[in-house]
């Protein structure tokens, strides 16, 4: 995750309550990079954060049928863009 976050990183992350979110690493690595944490504590707001993941999942996994490799890193920046741009039609 830090890789990621190196060359930019969001300022708030609007997380469900999963238990990859809610462990001393994550809030280290929060901490590390001032990133503030925003949980959805109702299943209608969680259905966004799923609805998103989901849509990154499929990117991902095009293009890993694509390149033909599951070299994740490499492309999960392009596939975020790409995710933010269509959601939010900038």
């Amino acid at each position: 995750m830090s890789k990621i976050l190196i060359d930019r990183a969001p300022k708030l992350l609007q997380l469900d309550n999963g238990k990859e979110f809610y462990n001393t690493n994550f809030d280290k690595l929060m901490y590390k990079y001032k990133i503030h944490k925003h949980s959805t504590f109702s299943i209608m707001k969680a259905c966004i954060v799923e609805r998103f993941n989901r849509t990154l999942k499929e990117k991902m996994f095009r293009e890993f049928t694509t390149r033909g490799s599951h070299d994740w890193i490499s492309i999960l920046s392009s596939c975020l863009m790409n995710t933010i741009i269509q959601n939010t039609k900038l």
